[in-house]
């Protein structure tokens, strides 16, 4: 006769299929949004850095520090109001539309932002003035350009009036695309 309070034996091989699937699943999906989270994002963005003093201050060989104008230089006067810069002086002859990205050069995305900038900067000489502005080096441009987050990108047109910006990294195909939608043909 049965005792029918019997409980089933478990099997003398641990879990079963159906465990050893399950396990594999989330280890496959727990190493998916690792991979997902160490791939750059066109979203991340770093704090602005706080004021550096001279002694802080970085530099990089491939990078055109522009937040110091050259002293031969000569700008039209600008002043700045929240988030559009208003030239005083019409532009002068020749005068090109402006990108400027602002950064450090210690902030990862602002780092993967450097050969965009170059090549941007080379592409484009003759029609597109490229700046970078090293926010370590000179802190108050995060105040002058209204900086939350960096790497921070700002179309300027000719006259210096601000007409677009974007904070995080930034493919150079999208930064074209967004000149065309502007209406300015680098090409």
């Amino acid at each position: 006769m049965t005792n029918s309070n019997q409980t089933p034996s478990v099997s003398n091989f641990g879990p079963g299929i159906g465990g050893v699937i399950v396990v594999a699943i989330i280890l496959l999906v727990a190493l998916m949004v690792y991979g997902q989270s160490q791939k750059p994002s066109s979203q991340e963005t770093c704090p602005v850095p706080p004021a550096a003093s001279s002694s802080q201050r970085e530099g990089d060989d491939n990078v055109r520090d522009t937040s110091q104008p050259a002293a031969k230089e000569e700008a039209p006067t600008q002043v700045d109001q929240g988030n559009e810069t208003v030239a005083n002086n019409p532009p002068p002859e020749g005068a090109l539309p402006r990108l400027v990205d602002l950064g450090t050069t210690n902030c990862q995305p602002c780092k993967m932002m450097i050969p965009v900038m170059e090549e941007l900067r080379q592409k484009y000489r003759g029609k597109l003035q490229v700046d970078f502005i090293n926010l370590s080096i000179d802190n108050a441009a995060a105040q002058r350009y209204n900086v939350r987050v960096i790497p921070l990108q700002i179309f300027f047109d000719a006259s210096g009036k601000e007409l677009f910006r974007h904070a995080g990294y930034w493919p150079t195909a999208d930064i074209v695309n967004e000149w065309k939608q502007l209406g300015f043909n680098l090409e």
